[in-house]
């Protein structure tokens, strides 16, 4: 039977969801500001409630306002106006649109995590997942993609100190082979495979703090190299596994040593974006001379870096407003789908294949990217060189197909999250967990680039691999 406070849970994010579709023709800005911004409050503070439930949907939320918000609201509290940045003034309209996303997928979030979690959620543990086969070897294999990821990151990271970032993603090329490097980058859900299936074999636990040591080793490299969302991501997902998987936060205590660390957070937060703000900087050409033009204090450079990150999506939101009605060639949803196939071995079997140059102009108009559509129009010159804008599925998913559009995208995305968290499949769930990564990412990112990892020949033949490995019996 649905508790009372979980009944609450879902009229509040119902009445919030509501609110959203009745004022779409409300053009008071003041009221769209302030709205939005407690419907993010809402969902942040959902997670003392039950982070069990409600984790996966406060960080979702927190990305959103990350990435396309917080700019509005600090600019709109400084200025009591809307900020004008590179692809135009921002709109009531951007700030609904924003609104209806967050509220769209946290009604539904609230909605799944209580309605279906009484008839789903405490169905034990299957039996036949404990007859799984050679975990030690599936271990070695953990071990062995790492250690090809690592001596790749390592290669990079020589290669970003000497060329700067910049170059990175135009320029480098690595001395391992592609197609090894395409298995090698599998390990990130075979990791989570090992981890979920170690539920159920416990004998193997004296493996899981090797196996997470050499996760966050990794992901330390990535970090050196400049890719600061990676790192942020990585530690994000071991938090919803310990929280979901192992009872993390689930006594009151714990919430209150939650409360304790988020207020210290928020306390040295301006460091923390100091940090982060000025290894942007230097990222670029790891110049260190450059620290000396740093000038402004800890509140300005942690104020530029929430505006700054807070433009990355919001840009793109701002564009989609802006220009929904232009006729688009391609679909920006369905983008990872039709540039990879026009790129793919599948593509070369039947003779289609195209090869699209990376930062070109040719990638920018054929590939079907808004991210690089829109890199091109606005930074030209710097796309070209090599570097990019990232996308939001808001962007895409208004363009596409406008209002219907947003809804559809994070109803998708509510009903995948709520299976992977329901489900008892270690196979399923260590997939699903890494897809989690880019849903997370996606108000700054491709909405799709997950799904389209699923049609690829190494995932395929990796995943038939670890199933053939776990079904056989090589080992005594």
């Amino acid at each position: 039977m649905l508790a009372k406070r979980d009944f609450i849970h879902i009229i509040l994010s119902l009445f919030l969801l509501l609110t959203c579709i009745y004022s779409l023709s409300n053009s008071n800005v003041s009221f769209h500001v302030m709205f939005t911004f407690l419907s993010f409050l809402y969902y942040f503070i959902l997670i003392f409630f039950n982070p069990q439930k409600y984790l996966i949907l406060s960080l979702f939320a927190f990305s959103i306002y990350f990435f396309t918000y917080q700019t509005v609201f600090i600019y709109w509290l400084e200025t009591k106006t809307l900020i004008n940045i590179y692809s135009g003034r921002t709109t009531v309209d951007t700030v609904r649109l924003i609104s209806f996303s967050l509220n769209i997928y946290g009604f539904f979030h609230v909605l799944f995590n209580n309605i279906l979690n009484s008839k789903f959620l405490n169905i034990k543990k299957h039996n036949k997942f404990k007859k799984y086969n050679n975990i030690k070897v599936l271990y070695y294999l953990v071990l062995i993609l790492f250690l090809i990821e690592i001596i790749y990151h390592l290669e990079a990271l020589f290669f970003v100190m000497k060329n700067g970032y910049i170059s990175y993603y135009k320029y480098f090329v690595s001395v391992i082979p592609e197609f090894i490097k395409k298995f090698s980058s599998q390990v990130y859900w075979v990791f989570w495979i090992f981890v979920f299936i170690v539920n159920y074999k416990k004998e193997y636990y004296k493996y899981l703090k090797k196996v997470f040591f050499i996760y966050f080793t990794d992901s330390f490299l990535v970090l050196l190299i400049g890719k600061r969302g990676h790192f942020i991501l990585t530690v994000l997902l071991y938090l919803i596994y310990i929280v979901q998987e192992k009872g993390f936060l689930s006594t009151k205590k714990q919430k209150i040593k939650l409360l304790i660390l988020l207020i210290i957070l928020l306390i040295i937060t301006p460091l923390i974006f100091n940090f982060l703000f000025i290894f942007g900087e230097l990222r670029k050409n790891w110049d260190f001379s450059l620290l000396s033009n740093l000038n402004g204090n800890l509140l300005d450079n942690s104020l530029n870096f929430m505006k700054a990150q807070g433009l990355s999506g919001l840009a793109l939101i701002n564009f989609a407003v802006h220009h929904k009605d232009f006729n688009y060639e391609n679909s920006f949803l369905l983008a990872p789908f039709t540039n990879y196939f026009k790129q793919s071995i599948y593509a070369e079997i039947i003779g289609k294949k195209i090869n699209i140059e990376k930062h070109s102009r040719q990638e920018a108009f054929n590939s079907g990217y808004l991210s690089y559509y829109f890199a091109y129009l606005f930074i030209k010159d710097a796309y070209l060189s090599g570097q990019g804008t990232g996308s939001s599925y808001i962007a895409e998913a208004y363009l596409d197909l406008g209002y219907l559009g947003l809804f559809l995208v994070n109803f998708i995305y509510s009903v995948w999250i709520y299976a992977i968290y329901i489900t008892k499949n270690p196979l399923f769930k260590g997939i699903g967990i890494y897809t989690i990564y880019y849903i997370i990412f996606s108000p700054r990112s491709v909405t799709f680039d997950w799904l389209i990892k699923f049609f690829q020949p190494s995932f395929i033949i990796t995943l038939a691999f670890v199933i053939i490995l776990l079904k056989i019996k090589i080992q005594k």
